[in-house]
C-alpha cells in the first residue's frame, strides 16, 4: 500500500489523484496531471501561410437501425441498391417441416406426411428488395 503523508495516502504513479488530494490540494493535483501529460508525445504544430486555405475533415458516425421483420412487408433501406423500399415477402417451408414430414412418413401412414406443410409455424417469411431482389431478412413463424 502507499505510505500515508499528513493523513492522506500518497498517489500511485500512473493513476489520477484521489478525491481527497484533488479537493485539499488542487494545485498539487493539477501539477501531477501536468507532469503526467508531459510524458506524452509532443503534438505537431500547424503553420498556416497568409492567404492559404485550410480544409478540415469531420467524420460523422451514424447508428444503423436494424429493422424488425415479421409476417407483413416492412419499409427498409436496401443495403444493396440503397433505396428505401417496402419489402416483398414469400413464405417457404423451414427445415423442421421436412424433418417432421420424413418422421411421419416413416412412423405412420404415408398419407400423413403433408400435415407439417399445413401449419404456419413450419414456414418462414423471407423479405426481399422489390427493386434489386436482394435478400434483406427473414422471420420464423
Amino acid at each position: 500500500m502507499a505510505s500515508e503523508q499528513n493523513g492522506y495516502c500518497a498517489p500511485t504513479p500512473g493513476l489520477p489523484p484521489s478525491y481527497a488530494d484533488a479537493m485539499h490540494e488542487p494545485q498539487a493535483a493539477a501539477d501531477r496531471l501536468d507532469a503526467k501529460d508531459s510524458n506524452m508525445a509532443p503534438q505537431p504544430t500547424v503553420v498556416v501561410q497568409p492567404g492559404s486555405t485550410v480544409t478540415t475533415t469531420t467524420t460523422v458516425s451514424s447508428s444503423t437501425i436494424v429493422p424488425v421483420f415479421g409476417d407483413q412487408p416492412v419499409q427498409v433501406r436496401c443495403h444493396q441498391c440503397l433505396q428505401t423500399v417496402v419489402t416483398t415477402t414469400e413464405k417457404s417451408p423451414k427445415g423442421d417441416a421436412y424433418i417432421c414430414a420424413c418422421f411421419l412418413c416413416i412412423s405412420t401412414v404415408l398419407l400423413c406426411c403433408w400435415i407439417p406443410f399445413m401449419l404456419d409455424s413450419m414456414y418462414k417469411t423471407i423479405h426481399k428488395c422489390p427493386v434489386c431482389h436482394a435478400y434483406l431478412g427473414s422471420f420464423n413463424n
